[in-house]
């Protein structure tokens, strides 16, 4: 009996896409599904000498996740559902990816979030799922998420990374580079609010040739 794995789009940039193509390219930070935790007005709402404060998320159960918060009573602030699940899925399931492309049939660009999956080219396997802060990202991770090397010295190993925001300028740390590329994806200054994400790692199953 054929075991069914479940497939779930995911939009990437052409510069992520050409990263995945590349081998750089394993890991995502995303927000969708965290918007209730991260669109709060304030976390730390001051209740006598009491607060709320989102510590951390713990697995559950695979793909469940559940927001776990400093306070005496072991509580959350009232109207919060601290249970989510991850909408990409779990260690074990796939992701194919939409890219922009080009729709023959109208002859123009198209967005992403449009390709059909008959015309998805990249798939991928998720490996591991974490949620974090995203300004917790380390080195390696930021690397990992497909951010571009332009320039690099071998006697000492220095490198310079890609500016997203200031293409003339570069980089000094991969963290600021991945930086520089959230802010231009989700809008200038929006890294600093170091919201929550799913760190997703992956590995590339297939690339279909054209």
């Amino acid at each position: 009996m054929k075991t069914y794995i479940k497939e779930r789009p995911i939009p990437f940039s052409s510069d992520m896409v050409r990263a995945l193509l590349q081998g750089w390219k394993t890991q995502t930070s995303r927000t969708r599904g965290l918007e209730r935790f991260n669109g709060w007005p304030d976390w730390k709402i001051p209740l006598g000498e009491d607060a709320w404060e989102l510590c951390h998320f713990t697995e559950e159960e695979p793909g469940i996740w559940r927001a776990v918060f400093q306070d005496p009573r072991g509580e959350c602030p009232p109207g919060l559902d601290p249970v989510v699940k991850c909408p990409y899925g779990k260690p074990g399931e796939r992701l194919w990816v939409r890219e922009p492309w080009l729709d023959r049939s109208v002859l123009r660009r198209r967005q992403a979030m449009f390709l059909p999956r008959c015309a998805s080219r990249i798939l991928l396997e998720i490996t591991d799922i974490e949620v974090r802060k995203l300004k917790s990202i380390t080195a390696e991770e930021a690397r990992a998420e497909g951010i571009e090397a332009i320039f690099y010295d071998e006697e000492t190993s220095a490198t310079g990374w890609k500016n997203y925001l200031e293409p003339e300028s570069m980089c000094i740390r991969a963290r600021d580079s991945f930086f520089t590329l959230w802010d231009r994806l989700h809008g200038a200054g929006e890294a600093e609010k170091d919201p929550w994400v799913w760190m997703i790692k992956f590995k590339v199953l297939e690339v279909k040739t054209k």
